[in-house]
């Protein structure tokens, strides 16, 4: 059962992260709050709610809270520049996100695996 919590919070991340792909290229509306701001995200939701008050004292959930808000800071970097037009940047931004986003993919995971 608590696997399925985790579940559901990878899908989180990974319907954010695709909505903000297609932001990038024009195919989808994204809220700015989504996107920089690590409380205002489906996972953000999930993590300051229910996923701290569940696991919060885990350090795999302090480490994700930290990877979360890293990976925020690097997503308000790709929506400045998309929204400045600078579409070439904002991709190669993208490409620059993928560290942190793997890492909180990763963490996520490991989650999953820990919490049967």
């Amino acid at each position: 059962m608590q696997n399925i919590v985790f579940s559901k919070a990878l899908n989180h991340y990974l319907a954010w992260k695709l909505q903000l792909r297609n932001f990038i290229e024009g195919e989808e509306q994204i809220s700015s709050s989504e996107i920089v701001s690590p409380r205002d995200c489906d996972l953000g939701k999930w993590l300051y709610s229910e996923g701290m008050s569940l696991y919060g004292e885990l350090p795999e959930m302090q480490e994700i809270e930290k990877a979360h808000i890293a990976l925020h800071d690097a997503a308000e970097n790709v929506y400045h520049l998309k929204t400045s037009g600078n579409i070439l940047a904002a991709r190669q931004e993208m490409l620059k996100l993928e560290a942190a986003s793997m890492r909180l993919f990763s963490l996520l995971t490991v989650m999953k695996k820990k919490i049967l």
